[in-house]
């Protein structure tokens, strides 16, 4: 699967302090996997989701930030199961 070079941010804060936005979480989506050597993914705060719209019926296309390494293995897909 290609890597996502471009996301979208869902959600944006309407007014808020500059500390507090660099710490919540946003929510992404784009196509191809997350790559965690690129802006946004990157930069993006720990708990941020990204939705994968190209993944497919056979995968979830969810992912969650929870390292800040700046590498792809910084993104876990979550896997449901049923």
């Amino acid at each position: 699967m290609a890597k996502a070079t471009i996301a979208y941010n869902v959600m944006r804060p309407m007014a808020s302090n500059v500390l507090a936005d660099a710490i919540k979480p946003d929510i992404l989506f784009g196509s191809g996997t997350p790559d965690g050597t690129i802006l946004p993914f990157k930069t993006s705060p720990l708990g941020t989701l990204y939705i994968q719209t190209d993944s497919g019926s056979a995968n979830s296309g969810l992912y969650i930030k929870r390292l800040n390494n700046g590498q792809d293995a910084d993104w876990l897909l979550l896997q449901l199961s049923q």
